[in-house]
């Protein structure tokens, strides 16, 4: 399922991104993969979202990965960010269905000739049309 999501957006580096197409593509038996994109050039990637898991909690749900199983990635101007950690908080009471989510990605910079890495943060509100309301 996929949709022009005007009003939603993701911070991340300092700066405020809208998103233009908000997905989740099936990717396996209970999961999916949140994909999100920006006209401005950002897309973040997360694997093994389960809307399931987020309903029975209560409406909140958190993932972690790490460094050799990250749990997706934010792509930026040319540069990828390896999501380390992930929160959501879904609030099903509305149509379209509100996801709150933050995280933690790792970014690579260069100290002279050493390889630092700073984790840096992201959130964001996004809106997801078509996942059930909770009302059944």
């Amino acid at each position: 399922m996929s949709d022009k999501s005007p009003g939603t957006s993701i911070e991340f580096l300092g700066r405020s991104f809208s998103c233009d197409e908000v997905a989740l593509e099936p990717a396996g038996e209970k999961g999916a993969d949140l994909v999100v994109s920006s006209s401005e050039g950002l897309v973040l990637r997360c694997r093994r979202v389960e809307l399931q898991a987020l309903e029975n909690a209560g409406g909140e749900y958190a993932l972690a990965g790490d460094e050799s199983d990250p749990l997706g990635q934010i792509s930026l101007d040319g540069f990828d960010y390896p999501i380390v950690e992930a929160r959501f908080r879904l609030d099903v009471g509305r149509e379209p269905s509100l996801l709150e989510l933050a995280g933690t990605a790792e970014s690579i910079e260069y100290d002279g000739c050493d390889e630092v890495v700073r984790l840096v943060s992201f959130r964001g509100r996004l809106r997801l049309p078509g996942v059930a309301t909770g009302d059944s």
